[in-house]
């Protein structure tokens, strides 16, 4: 296990122009783009775990309302609510401009 990630970098990329040969790098954001709209985002667990953390959103930045199963994006990058794994690494944070907020039980 690495360090943990407390900052992302983020990038806008079209969606479906990542080479199969590329790799998250620890503290990379990959905003994925369709059709000039926000679709998906793409991390690495902030743990350290080296786990992608490939999210589907719905754009804030565009007016949009969060779905049942994305969630909520706008730029900074921002994702909203908490993201919480309860298998492997069991990580719970947050995303808020850019910067890792880990929440007491991450890691339990």
């Amino acid at each position: 296990m690495r360090e943990r990630i407390h900052e992302y970098t983020e990038t806008r990329r079209e969606f479906g122009e990542v080479q199969s040969d590329e790799k998250l790098k620890p503290g990379e954001w990959w905003t994925l783009v369709r059709d000039g709209k926000v679709v998906a985002v793409d991390f690495l667990c902030p743990c350290g775990c080296e786990s992608e953390c490939y999210t589907p959103v719905t754009d804030a930045t565009a007016g949009e309302a969060k779905t049942e199963r994305h969630w909520l994006y706008s730029a900074g990058p921002t994702l909203f609510p908490s993201i919480r794994y309860t298998g492997g690494c069991k990580a719970h944070f947050n995303i808020e401009n850019g910067k890792t907020i880990f929440h007491g039980d991450s890691g339990r």
